[in-house]
């Protein structure tokens, strides 16, 4: 069923005898993040409607398997007022800072939007091929099926999928390899023993039950940093294209100003 993940790895990190999950809030809008468990960010409420299964991310070094970033070691947690937070993971090969913004629209809008930083640090003194994935399940409108996605860019750099609502997920720089595809074809490659690639496939899709996918591969140096800026927004359906190409201007500007 959809609602059962098969998780790879432990969960690790757990503070404390039962851990919650990290909850923010702004305006119309609440998110929950499972920071011990690949089930990651699994709620994704806007007025009273959970949009979000699941949202999460994998990372693989040289050509070892790739894995969720929860099982790198124990997280790290810190929150910034009701929207903000900001989770680390760190061993002696990597660290991975990971940062969301939650921003609310008013009540009865349908819209919201979720900013991420995610930076890859290689702690070694020697080079290594780093691959970061991006996972997205939306059940948009509470429902699993039904949806249809599409990815845009050349290379790509949003995918966006709508049913009564519509989610964008823009993202730069831009993907090294992307995919669209029915639950649970991306989750089990991501999760099985091999390194897998994304195959460059699957817009447009549905109507169905609608996942996918995002991949940057780098070259990382001793003490390097890789660093990605991401923004999700749900929004009413009809949206006009136009919404693209404003989220990923304004990405690209808050990438500018580091």
């Amino acid at each position: 069923m959809k609602r059962t993940i098969a998780i790879a790895f432990a969960a690790v990190g757990v503070i404390g005898p039962a851990a919650a999950a990290i909850t923010l809030t702004d305006g119309n809008s609440l998110v929950e993040i499972d920071e011990t468990s690949q089930a990651g960010m699994g709620t994704w409420m806007v007025d009273g409607v959970d949009h979000l299964f699941q949202q999460w991310y994998w990372i693989r070094i040289n050509q070892s398997p790739e894995v969720s970033v929860d099982a790198i070691g124990a997280p790290n947690v810190t929150l910034y007022g009701s929207n903000i937070a900001v989770i680390s993971y760190s061993n002696a090969l990597v660290q991975v800072d990971m940062t969301f913004v939650l921003t609310g629209g008013t009540p009865g809008s349908n819209t919201s939007d979720i900013a991420e930083s995610i930076r890859v640090i290689n702690r070694t003194d020697r080079a290594f091929h780093l691959s970061l994935f991006e996972y997205d399940d939306f059940d948009l409108d509470g429902t699993a099926g039904g949806d249809r996605a599409e990815a845009f860019g050349a290379p790509v750099t949003t995918i966006t999928q709508w049913d009564s609502s519509r989610v964008f997920v823009g993202a730069v720089p831009p993907v090294t390899h992307w995919e669209i595809a029915s639950f649970p074809s991306i989750l089990d490659r991501l999760n099985d023993a091999n390194p897998d690639n994304l195959l460059d496939t699957g817009s447009p899709f549905g109507p169905g039950d609608a996942t996918f996918a995002m991949q940057w591969d780098t070259q990382l140096a001793p003490g390097g940093a890789f660093i990605i800026s991401k923004d999700k927004l749900i929004v009413p359906e009809p949206t006009t294209i136009a919404a693209i190409g404003f989220g990923l201007a304004a990405l690209a500007a808050r990438r500018r100003r580091k």
